[in-house]
């Protein structure tokens, strides 16, 4: 059973925990399944704003797809809801600021 079976299954028992929606989009962004991973990033947005590693990550899922600004938008709304979140909002301003004069 592959990793991303295993997740899923796990998925299938809590549907509801953001981590297991991460770790989904992570395994498809390293098996190069672009849509799946957009779709699966794009749930936890909805579902789970307040979960901040997607904005980071997903982020970087735009920097691979060439779409800078995409990538930006993410970033700076993480940082908007990073709070006292220190790290995040350092890791989030760091990405932000490699890539804000290229947007």
């Amino acid at each position: 059973m592959s990793r991303l079976e295993t997740l899923l299954g796990y998925l299938s028992s809590s549907p509801d925990d953001p981590f297991l929606l991460y770790a989904v989009a992570h395994e498809h962004v390293q098996s190069g399944d672009d849509a799946s991973a957009q779709a699966y990033f794009e749930r936890l947005l909805h579902e789970h704003p307040d979960y901040l590693p997607t904005y980071y990550h997903y982020g970087k899922w735009h920097e691979r797809q060439n779409d800078l600004a995409g990538a930006c938008r993410l970033y700076r709304a993480g940082i908007e809801k990073s709070g006292d979140d220190r790290h995040a909002r350092a890791e989030l301003a760091a990405a932000l600021l490699e890539i804000d004069d290229e947007a």
